[in-house]
């Protein structure tokens, strides 16, 4: 190899070098303004009625972010947490705002997006306040921002030493329930796929949230679900018939596999 050849090969690598040195430093000056752009939009928010209406009404039990933790006079999962689920199973603020509305109104329905926290804490009481005050609250927690919070934690649904988890033959039922009401499946509105990925929590969770089974299995039901969660939300969030469409595709032979993990025991 040629002196210039050589030279020619440093200098491209020096050029790699800065520029991949440029991108990094504009990536996080990028981070920076963003959360930058969050503290700003939130301290005008924190401002306004809705937001003490949550302090009012919501921190009691919640902390607002997840660095706040869920101990101490901590009863329930953290602000973020909730808005941040209930934004993924939502197609936009109106879907959102019903959404938050309905749960504080009807805790005790099975239409949960955080049964791990039921599971933990126990269901919601019923808050009684003013129609008016729960319509500000739910418009602002959604307007709220709150950083990005990357889990590192892996979480697998396990097989019972290579074997399938024995359930009896109601929680079969359920299992083939939910999988029925996707077969042949047909809808002209967006609507009608929300409501059925709506429908797939409530099932979940009669699966994750019976009593009457040990907690051990319902350990196993909730991570399941767990496995499957983005792609549920993604249905419940759907914005037309052709993503609806796309979404069953992606769920369905994610959700069979439930055959793989569980089998009925015998009678």
């Amino acid at each position: 190899m040629n002196t210039m050849n050589v030279k020619t090969i440093c200098l491209l690598f020096v050029l790699m070098a800065f520029f991949s040195c440029k991108e990094t430093q504009n990536s996080e000056i990028r981070k920076k303004n963003t959360v930058d752009n969050q503290l700003s939009n939130n301290n005008e928010i924190k401002t306004s009625e809705g937001y003490l209406l949550i302090k009012k009404y919501c921190f009691t039990c919640h902390s607002e972010t997840m660095m706040g933790g869920m101990g101490g006079s901590h009863a329930a999962p953290p602000m973020d947490k909730v808005q941040k689920q209930y934004k993924k199973a939502t197609p936009d603020k109106q879907h959102f705002v019903n959404a938050i509305k309905k749960w504080v109104q009807h805790p005790q329905d099975d239409r949960i997006l955080l049964p791990r926290s039921v599971f933990i804490f126990g269901r919601m009481p019923a808050l009684p306040m003013p129609k008016e005050d729960l319509q500000k609250i739910a418009e602002t927690l959604y307007q709220l921002e709150y950083p990005i919070h990357h889990s590192s934690m892996q979480v697998r649904m396990p097989l019972n030493k290579g074997k399938a988890w024995e359930i009896d033959a109601v929680q079969m039922g359920k299992f083939n329930n939910i999988a029925k009401m996707f077969q042949n499946f047909k809808a002209d509105t967006p609507e009608a796929y929300q409501q059925l990925g709506w429908k797939v929590v409530k099932n979940a969770n009669s699966l994750i949230l019976d009593k009457g089974e040990t907690a051990k299995v319902r350990t196993k039901f909730y991570l399941f679900f767990y496995e499957i969660n983005n792609d549920i939300s993604a249905l419940m969030s759907s914005k037309s018939v052709d993503e609806g469409k796309k979404n069953i595709q992606i769920l369905l032979p994610k959700l069979l596999r439930y055959k793989h993990y569980f089998k009925q025991k015998e009678s």
